[in-house]
């Protein structure tokens, strides 16, 4: 379970970030299928004159969402991917200097 935690934590920093990804894209379609019955909406507020939210304010939020959600996505990867590389890293050193010392001990003996 703790063996090769490093390779681990970089094969899961992979999976949650194409899962945020793919979420993100699902997140987007979703919502700009729902903008459809908003446009019946917003032709008439204009024709009554009481608009709430312009249709191109509800389109850029709904679009910096998602993709600002993806890039989060990536980025958090990103972090989880080095201080995966880190321990993997740190595990390859600390075995070759223990390596190392105990050929040494034994030398000695």
């Amino acid at each position: 379970m703790f063996r090769n935690s490093g390779k681990k934590i970089m094969i899961l920093s992979k999976i949650i970030c194409w899962v945020g990804i793919i979420v993100f894209i699902i997140i987007a379609i979703l919502s700009f299928a729902t903008i459809k019955g908003y446009i019946g909406q917003i032709i008439y507020y204009y024709k009554h004159g009481d608009i709430n939210k312009p249709f191109y304010v509800e389109l850029f939020e709904r679009g910096i969402i998602s993709i600002f959600g993806a890039f989060i996505s990536y980025y958090v990867s990103l972090f989880v991917y080095g201080f995966g590389e880190l321990v993997d890293r740190f595990c390859k050193t600390d075995n070759t200097y223990l390596d190392g010392r105990n050929d040494n001990e034994k030398n000695m003996n």
